[in-house]
């Protein structure tokens, strides 16, 4: 009994320390950017992912650094991002209407693919090539929402 319980303690020890050391790793990542990463639980259109992300505290994620861009890959997420072009073709803009300047596109990204107006950024982590997961797509397609929000909120 007493070897049971030990070896008990050590995996409750294990998952402790796993949990504590991913969490730590969210936070100090996020910190840095001072935000808070969340995804939704179901998939929707753009604009109600962004309303998701809206009435959790925050908005659609935006991405305007490497390290960022890198981070994301990392934690593996898929989903919406706060980056469209529907205001004015080709001028793509993130949700708090800065202008992307610096872009971290898939091979032959944006395309407006079909002829179809593709007016909304999608992110989809890659292995290969962490620096080229964006793609445009419909906005009315249900994807998940990659949302922030700040850490002080």
């Amino acid at each position: 009994a007493a070897v049971c319980l030990g070896l008990l303690g050590l995996v409750l020890l294990g998952v402790a320390s796993l949990f504590i050391t991913v969490k730590q790793l969210l936070n100090v990542q996020c910190t840095e950017f001072n935000c808070r990463i969340f995804q939704s639980a179901t998939e929707d259109t753009w604009n109600m992912s962004r309303k998701y992300c809206r009435e959790k505290g925050g908005d659609l994620v935006m991405i305007k650094s490497k390290e960022k861009q890198t981070v994301l890959n990392e934690m593996r997420l898929n989903g919406w991002i706060g980056l469209s072009d529907e205001s004015e073709e080709g001028k793509w803009t993130w949700v708090d209407t800065t202008r992307a300047h610096t872009r971290f596109w898939g091979k032959r990204q944006p395309d407006n693919w079909g002829s179809v107006d593709e007016d909304c950024a999608v992110f989809h982590s890659k292995d290969d090539d962490p620096l080229s997961t964006w793609h445009d797509h419909k906005c009315s397609r249900k994807h998940l929402a990659i949302c922030e929000k700040s850490a002080f909120q």
